[in-house]
């Protein structure tokens, strides 16, 4: 069984730039994860998986810092395939509701020991799921706590 991280790309590695330009400290805090649970999978839920150009500029961008590009993506799913029954009464927005979706199908086609999920926006998964603020992205900090959660000794999810 694996280990996964649900990874965005704005918000988290990008911090707004136009240029599409990964934050070095970001990327660091990415590269700790990946030191720290060698057998990580990253599955890339960020739009830029629906853009090659975005996705090759990634995929080259991690390789300098010595970060394997995602080996797979979440699929992309459409509002009209959302049980929206499962948001009521949490004033959930459509992106996170989709985003959450689209982990989750993931996660039903893939058999994983744990996952995490970070994010700039609000996802609505039962565990594992990290925010991140748009203007700061992925820090030691939510690294840490990253890696203390996939590492964590019982088995669930």
């Amino acid at each position: 069984m694996i280990k996964s991280l649900f990874l965005d790309i704005d918000g988290v590695l990008n911090l707004g730039n136009p240029w599409r330009y990964l934050a070095p400290s970001c990327v660091e805090a990415l590269y700790s994860i990946m030191q720290a649970v060698p057998e990580l999978v990253l599955v890339l839920s960020s739009d830029w998986r629906k853009e090659e150009m975005l996705e090759d500029q990634l995929a080259h961008a991690l390789i300098t810092y010595n970060i394997f590009p995602p080996e797979y993506k979440t699929p992309t799913l459409k509002q009209s395939d959302i049980n929206w029954s499962r948001y009521t009464g949490m004033n959930a927005g459509v992106r996170g509701a989709l985003r959450s979706e689209e982990i989750r199908e993931w996660l039903s086609q893939h058999p994983v020991e744990k996952y995490a999920a970070v994010d700039d926006t609000p996802l609505y998964l039962d565990s594992g799921y990290f925010q991140t603020q748009k203007r700061i992205g992925l820090t030691s900090e939510i690294a840490q706590q990253i890696i203390n959660h996939l590492n964590e000794e019982n088995s669930n999810v």
